[in-house]
């Protein structure tokens, strides 16, 4: 019998304890589902009026980790919310209608990192650490080329221009005695 058949009770229940447990609107469309995922881990799907998955809120089938994810109406994935299995971390998709990642928001080891891509996947920029554990950002082009890097190490921070052919064409930094120093180059690498 639905509960809203039922009598209005008079006491609280303490306790309350089922396999599944769906919440349905007058027509009777699931509008909220608290049920075991596939993986044994507990999970809530949340749906709109017409029965489409908006929210969901589990464990990742794959590794077990924590996982939140936003469907559009039309069920395509939106921002999915997580942990990371092979690095420890947490992470933070972004996704266009067409579920295309354009952001991603991500830690590994000691360090944050922010991506940002084109809707072909390419990397337009990022921001996190260089491989020696200090401060990077680069800007890249629509190929996902990196022609821009500014980046710092124990001593000193550098700006480097490339042309799309990969050559450097402005070092801005400092020498090797610490001084600044300004190179620019011909677009074959020529000084």
């Amino acid at each position: 019998q639905s509960l809203s058949k039922m009598a209005t009770p008079t006491e609280s229940i303490d306790y309350l304890q089922v396999k599944r447990l769906q919440v349905v609107n007058d027509e009777g469309t699931v509008l909220v589902d608290l049920a075991e995922s596939t993986g044994g881990s507990g999970l809530v799907i949340l749906y709109n009026g017409e029965g489409e998955n908006t929210v969901y809120v589990g464990s990742s089938a794959s590794s077990g980790d924590g996982l939140l994810v936003v469907n559009s109406a039309e069920e395509e994935t939106l921002i999915s919310l997580g942990s990371d299995a092979d690095t420890g971390g947490g992470y933070l998709n972004i996704r266009n209608a067409q579920e295309a990642r354009l952001v991603s928001l991500s830690t590994s080891g000691d360090a944050g990192h922010l991506n940002l891509y084109d809707t072909q996947g390419d990397r337009l920029f990022y921001a996190g650490s260089n491989t020696s554990g200090h401060g990077l950002i680069q800007v890249g082009n629509s190929e996902g080329k990196g022609l821009l890097s500014l980046w710092t190490d124990e001593d000193s921070g550098t700006l480097w221009i490339d042309n799309n052919q990969d050559q450097n064409v402005v070092y801005l930094g400092t020498d090797v005695d610490g001084q600044g120093l300004l190179n620019v180059s011909s677009k074959n690498g020529d000084e």
